[in-house]
């Protein structure tokens, strides 16, 4: 699953030190899976997709390698439709 996926938000949330994002990818390997968001940027991260689930629109996502037995997501961003 590591590579650029576009994808919609079903949950995100923060929790036990953690920032976290469920996605499901249409064309994409999985269906409301939990991913982590990368330490560094996690914050932002958590906005962008508290953003993207609030007004319905779809992101587009890196996923790299995983972390605390999570798939990682190395970037986020909105797509416009």
């Amino acid at each position: 699953a590591t590579g650029w996926h576009n994808c919609t938000v079903t949950r995100t949330g923060a929790g036990w030190g953690n920032h976290y994002v469920a996605l499901s990818c249409p064309t994409g390997p999985f269906t409301d899976k939990w991913h982590s968001l990368n330490d560094p940027q996690k914050d932002e991260m958590l906005a962008t997709s508290l953003a993207a689930a609030a007004s319905d629109k779809r992101v587009q996502v890196h996923i790299g390698g995983t972390l605390h037995g999570y798939n990682r997501i190395n970037a986020i961003y909105i797509l416009k439709n």
